[in-house]
């Protein structure tokens, strides 16, 4: 997924998930939340499993760390809903993102945006 995000939006991906350890702005980090997979059974053995994954972003403005933050977002979200149909191969049937929370402001010229990512996809 982290290697998607980049190619998609063309931020870069940091491997440390803390603000004071981001050299270059805007970056991401992407990490999964181990032990929330979800299974659907649909009868007939057709199942549906659920992944779920965070993204953080990194942002620097000094202008408007705010609008620099929704600008992110946005570039991050459509990623995200285009990376289903990219991966039909790997049986990936949905992704989308469930939650977005920001810092509004709290740490301006800086700022973070976590979205949390389901993707869904056929065993």
């Amino acid at each position: 997924m982290e290697t998607w995000l980049t190619s998609e939006t063309g931020i870069a991906a940091t491997p440390r998930p803390y603000i004071e350890d981001v050299n270059d702005f805007p970056a991401i980090n992407v990490w999964n939340h181990s032990g929330k997979l979800v299974i659907v059974h649909y009868g007939a053995g057709a199942k549906l499993k659920s992944y779920f994954v965070s993204v953080r972003a990194y942002i620097f403005s000094e202008d408007d760390s705010i609008a620099e933050s929704e600008r992110v977002c946005l570039l991050i979200e459509r990623a995200i809903e285009r990376f289903a149909a990219a991966h039909r191969a790997l049986n990936i049937q949905s992704a989308q993102v469930t939650e977005v929370h920001t810092d509004e402001g709290l740490f301006t010229p800086y700022g973070v945006v976590d979205l949390n990512v389901a993707i869904l996809y056929n065993d």
